[in-house]
């Protein structure tokens, strides 16, 4: 054999111990991060829904008027969204039909109104001082079955929701 062939098991037997030795060496104490301090409360939209309230409470005769919903619910961390959707089985004659949707607080919502296969849908742009409103028509040429209302909040907003339907 020739020495350099005998220098390679020495070199590896080297190479080996020495990475043992690195190996058994601590590791340098990481330090643990200081915790995270979040702040949370429950999302309050209790000023915004007595105000709806109180615009959504007209005096008028309504076909359907709804009370004020908040958008959101839970803790300010972990917000949930909460949609409005109601449903009617009643028959709805031919005519007219206008749907007026009012939002107070922050943000914006996007809502549909659907009666039989009749779908009508826009977006209140700011629900922002003095609040948004939005009033979408519909025309049914003949009777049709079934309603439905939906109302949508738009990324993080913050408002209370409510709508009347009225014949027009």
């Amino acid at each position: 054999m020739s020495k350099r062939h005998r220098a390679y098991p020495l070199l590896a037997a080297t190479a080996a111990l020495s990475f043992l030795l690195g190996a058994c060496t601590p590791a340098p104490q990481a330090q643990a991060p200081e915790p995270m301090e979040v702040h949370t409360g429950t999302i309050k939209l209790d000023a915004e829904v007595d105000k709806l309230d109180y615009l959504l409470d007209d005096g008028a005769e309504h076909l359907v008027a709804s009370v004020a919903h908040p958008t959101a619910t839970g803790s300010t961390a972990e917000p949930r969204t909460t949609l409005l959707i109601n449903e009617d089985d009643s028959t709805w004659s031919p005519g007219n039909y206008e749907l007026v949707v009012r939002c107070v607080g922050s943000g914006q919502v996007y809502s549909v109104l659907t009666i039989g296969s009749q779908t009508v849908a826009g977006e209140i742009a700011s629900c922002s001082e003095p609040g948004g409103e939005q009033q979408l028509s519909l025309t049914l040429e003949q009777s049709a079955e079934n309603s439905r209302v939906t109302i949508i909040p738009v990324g993080d907003t913050r408002a209370a929701v409510g709508y009347v339907i009225d014949r027009s």
